[in-house]
């Protein structure tokens, strides 16, 4: 690196802290890429991929884009499954002196965009976590952009796999001692296929975790979310917090309570019978075309359809509840005039 410019030393300085992630480093009015992440910027966004320091001999790839167009290539992408680390210029560039200062605001996947662009607002975008703690199976789920936040414990791996399929996450998390669920791994890729990234073992400690999320919620103890001795998936939980902390840049404080629930809570609909039903997707062609959410969804809101989906995916056992929501339907049903104000 002694040959390398004092522009290039410090984007060398800060890829080396990102080295799974593309480097969207910012320079005046662009966002430049650099090297290997040229290559896939100018493939995947469609870019043209020209050449800096073209007469040194060993000429550096580059593509770049508009600052401005930053959510347009961003969703490209995310969709492609990429996890991106946005570098800013921390300072006025015509009151710097010297190089401009840069850092990393923000590392964007899959599974942490919030930008409403990128989103189907009537589905959750969730990022899921998963553990294993003595032959238990800890699974916790976020959607950054509404700020839900759930836990369970499984113990099972079919029940785990039912439940990510009722998810359908964007992004998972696991830890590095999980690659050794081999099978596990490969049902979540074949059915889901959502992109799953790695974080260091002791993320995923029981001790490490705990603190965490009592850090995060500012209490000292875990009984008020009904998890404190659950270690799975304290475990699962507190992992994605730290997750989000570490690629935010940011405490995420609009996720204000953590809700623990249990598969008896509602019927277990594993992952063959939501695919070969057609809840969700259709066998055909992955889409919404023909599936029972096709059929039932007539939500007028973002808010709405998310229920909906839950709905489905959820179905009520307890028969006070299913009474409790017939009685909501007729009532409805009776008053038309009502029901279309509602609407409105």
């Amino acid at each position: 690196m002694s040959t390398l410019t004092p522009l290039m030393k410090q984007y060398h300085n800060v890829k080396r802290q990102y080295p799974d992630a593309i480097m969207f480093f910012r320079m005046g009015d662009f966002y430049e890429t650099f090297y290997e992440d040229a290559k896939i910027a100018s493939r995947v966004l469609g870019i043209a991929l020209t050449s800096r320091d073209k007469d040194s001999g060993e000429p550096v790839p580059l593509a770049g884009f508009p600052h401005h167009a930053i959510d347009t290539y961003l969703a490209k992408f995310v969709k492609a499954g990429y996890k991106v680390a946005v570098c800013e210029q921390m300072e006025d560039p015509r009151k710097a002196k010297g190089i401009v200062k840069r850092e990393v605001i923000r590392v964007v996947t899959p599974g942490t965009v919030i930008e409403p662009n990128i989103l189907d607002q009537k589905t959750n975008n969730y990022l899921a976590s998963i553990s294993k703690i003595d032959n238990k199976y800890g699974f916790a789920y976020v959607d950054l952009s509404t700020g839900e936040f759930y836990v369970t414990e499984l113990d099972t791996p079919n029940k785990l796999l039912a439940e990510i399929e009722r998810i359908h996450p964007a992004e998972c998390i696991i830890s590095e001692q999980f690659e050794k669920e081999v099978d596990i791994l490969k049902t979540i890729t074949a059915t889901v296929n959502p992109a799953i990234n790695k974080v260091p073992s002791w993320v995923f400690s029981y001790d490490s975790a705990r603190s965490e999320l009592l850090d995060h919620f500012h209490t000292i103890t875990l009984d008020g979310f009904g998890c404190e001795n659950i270690l799975s998936a304290v475990s699962s939980a507190g992992a994605l917090i730290y997750y989000l902390n570490d690629t935010q840049k940011q405490k995420v404080q609009h996720i204000r309570s953590l809700s623990t629930y249990s598969l008896d809570e509602h019927m277990i609909l594993d992952a063959d019978t939501q695919r070969n039903l057609e809840l969700m997707r259709s066998l055909r062609d992955g889409s919404v075309k023909g599936t029972l959410l096709e059929v039932l969804d007539e939500t007028l809101t973002p808010m709405g359809g998310r229920k909906m989906r839950s709905c489905i995916l959820r179905p009520l056992i307890d028969t006070g509840q299913i009474r409790s929501r017939l009685d909501a339907v007729a009532e409805f049903h009776s008053r038309i005039v009502f029901l279309d104000e509602f609407r409105e």
